[in-house]
């Protein structure tokens, strides 16, 4: 589940971690990161859960996201930047993973990966 929201988070900067313009700091179980072009997220786990909020000093705009693991499902959910609430729960059973949720735009979807041997 870090991996699914690393990604979230790659995917909301990818330019500015590719190039190395962020910096974090860790203080217990919070991560703290600030971004040249002016986003800055913090990121903590507490327990199977992890939050992260995230705020662009330049735009205003602020986003946020929380994941919870149970056993084998994660559960996240979040409200992208212009207020807009999305989900997505993955299920690992076996060499399979399925995940469903809904995006920001109110579109449900849904996968279903097989590991190969």
């Amino acid at each position: 589940m870090k991996l699914l929201i690393l990604s979230s988070i790659a995917l909301l900067l990818p330019s500015f971690a590719a190039n190395g313009s962020c910096s974090s700091n860790q203080i217990g179980s919070t991560t703290f990161t600030n971004c040249t072009d002016g986003s800055s997220y913090t990121t903590q786990e507490i327990g199977g859960s992890k939050f992260t909020n995230g705020y662009n000093y330049n735009t205003g705009s602020s986003w946020n996201s929380s994941t919870t693991n149970i056993g084998d499902t994660s559960f996240t959910s979040g409200r992208d930047s212009d207020g807009n609430s999305w989900n997505t729960t993955t299920q690992n059973i076996g060499g399979t993973t399925f995940s469903n949720g809904r995006d920001s735009n109110g579109n449900t979807w849904s996968t279903t990966r097989m590991r190969r041997p």
